[in-house]
């Protein structure tokens, strides 16, 4: 036999189950809020505290270069707009910097473009 109390419905009973599921789902959207807020807030601290290192360099380089090898021709690091310039975190703006002082400026983004083939150079 079955517990006769779990087979009966009530209108009090079913806006509390609601009330209880609707509180619950609240709750879960704003720990995962919270949770966002705080993983964007430690992102833009390792942006603002980013150092620009020969390291970095390096790697960047390296990135050109194993796109070119699988035959890529173009590999995009960052977006540049004026307005974007002004708010950008310090750290990101020590890599628009070197960019301007030893690379070859984009109008919209950082693209790395070459020809597919040494005919096309």
């Amino acid at each position: 036999m079955t517990d006769s109390s779990a087979l009966t419905l009530s209108v009090t009973g079913l806006f509390a189950e609601r009330d209880a599921r609707r509180r619950h789902d609240q709750e879960a959207a704003e720990q995962l809020q919270r949770r966002k807020e705080e993983e964007l807030t430690a992102f833009r601290q390792r942006l603002e505290n980013f150092q620009l290192t020969d390291e970095v360099i390096k790697s960047g380089l390296d990135r050109i270069r194993r796109a070119f090898e699988r035959g890529e021709s173009e590999l995009m690091f960052s977006s540049e707009q004026p307005d974007c310039l002004l708010t950008m975190p310090a750290g990101v703006r020590k890599v628009h910097e070197y960019w301007i002082q030893n690379l070859k400026p984009g109008d919209i983004g950082r693209f790395f473009t070459w020809p597919k083939s040494a005919l096309e150079a």
